[in-house]
């Protein structure tokens, strides 16, 4: 089935579910994609170079200069975030509970940026950090120098626990604010749950609570972290693996070794590739440049980095009655814009995977059930109600008057 030509040399074929073959000497799609491109506003979280799955739970990004519009002018990375609790750093300095402490100059010109895998050079340190992701984990691995005193950092911040287990991982979890849950009075918590496993044991670490480091296996409170200290010697890989979960931390630690296990870095990498090309593949473009195919496979990265699928092993918490669902074999979705996606980013997904915006519609349902509010704007930790207008409704017509009826309308 054809679609419009997006420039007049750039013609676009959808290809179903299979990938299409490339012309010759064509690259693979997600070869195109520039994450960088569009990182003019950092506050806008949709040009963020992410490392994720397509709609994937952990969506991986350095964390940069603060106060800097233009992420590409940015000149530090302060750490690297495994969903949105947990901040992972590394370095050979002193052990602070400062996390400015542990924040790197870095150069892009020795940065590498994709959908599935990011490394810059912590010039600071003289670390080389690497991560790639799968749907729900995080996978580290830091080159450390010749060092007496290497370091890895974690650190979090609102209403947040953390206990040291064994010799070589942490647990912990954060609660993740709503903004209707405050103003409604409604006592409901969500959390987001991590499991941290190191690839070598702690030779020796510290706990904080605020500033106050200690040897502490467990802390709680507003602004702890944890930082290990170790010898490295010169090119010395340490690998850091982290489960997130909704559910909960035993959970987390399932999601991590179900997904990642005893897989190597290179691996999970490659699958995450995979899934991108899988994904972006749905489209095959014929002529243009090669400017055009990289700003056109870059774009539509960006349209499949949301909603958000937070279901696991078939299960999913809901910030809409704070409750732990099955999923019925129905994916459930938050994290969306609606004001704007329903416009045109729903309408193209809708038309490269309708079973999964079907499941988006489901989702909506179910947090109307849940919550007696159809959202305009939903989080994991409920409605965001941050914009006018009841798009949801034009959202699940759209799909409907298509000819996808997988979902009851009846409640609504």
């Amino acid at each position: 089935m054809k679609i419009l030509a997006v420039l007049p040399t750039l013609s676009l074929v959808l290809s179903g579910y299979c990938l299409v073959a490339q012309q010759a000497g064509q690259k693979q799609p997600v070869e195109y994609v520039s994450p960088n491109i569009g990182g003019i506003g950092q506050l806008l979280s949709a040009t963020v170079p992410y490392v994720q799955y397509p709609y994937g739970m952990a969506r991986l990004a350095p964390i940069v200069t603060p106060g800097i519009m233009d992420r590409f002018l940015a000149d530090k990375i302060y750490g690297f975030p495994a969903g949105s609790a947990v901040l992972t750093a590394a370095t050979t300095g002193e052990s602070s509970p400062r996390l400015e402490e542990y924040a790197s100059d870095y150069d892009h010109d020795f940065e590498t940026a994709t959908p599935y895998y990011y490394s810059a050079n912590l010039q600071t340190w003289n670390i080389k950090a690497e991560f790639t992701a799968s749907p729900t984990s995080a996978y580290y691995r830091f080159t450390f120098p010749a060092s007496a005193h290497a370091h890895l950092v974690l650190t979090m911040e609102a209403d947040s626990e953390l206990t040291v287990v064994g010799d070589h991982a942490l647990q912990g979890s954060q609660r993740i604010p709503g903004p209707i849950t405050a103003t409604s009075g409604d006592g409901g918590d969500t959390r987001e749950y991590f499991y941290a496993e190191f690839s070598v044991p702690f030779a020796s670490y510290q706990t904080w609570n605020d500033r106050d480091l200690s040897h502490s296996s467990a802390q709680h409170g507003n602004h702890i972290g944890f930082v290990s200290d170790q010898a490295t010697t010169t090119g010395e890989q340490v690998e850091v693996r982290v489960g997130i979960s909704y559910i909960s931390g035993q959970q987390a630690r399932r999601n991590l070794e179900r997904e990642i296990g005893a897989n190597s870095f290179e691996h999970v990498e490659a699958e995450t590739r995979a899934s991108w090309d899988r994904a972006l593949g749905r489209v095959n473009v014929t002529g243009g440049t090669e400017r055009q195919r990289t700003i056109f496979y870059t774009a539509l990265y960006r349209s499949l980095g949301r909603m958000t699928d937070i279901t696991e092993e078939g299960r999913y918490f809901s910030g809409y009655d704070h409750t732990v669902h099955d999923a019925q074999g129905h994916d459930f979705y938050v994290d969306d814009g609606l004001w704007d996606t329903f416009r045109s980013l729903h309408p193209l997904q809708l038309l490269l995977d309708p079973i999964r915006q079907q499941d988006m519609v489901r989702s909506y349902i179910r947090m109307y059930e849940q919550s007696g509010w159809m959202p305009s704007f939903p989080s994991v930790a409920g409605e965001q109600a941050v914009m006018i207008g009841h798009h949801a409704a034009e959202f699940i017509l759209d799909t409907y008057a298509k000819g996808y009826r997988d979902f009851d309308l009846g409640t609504c």
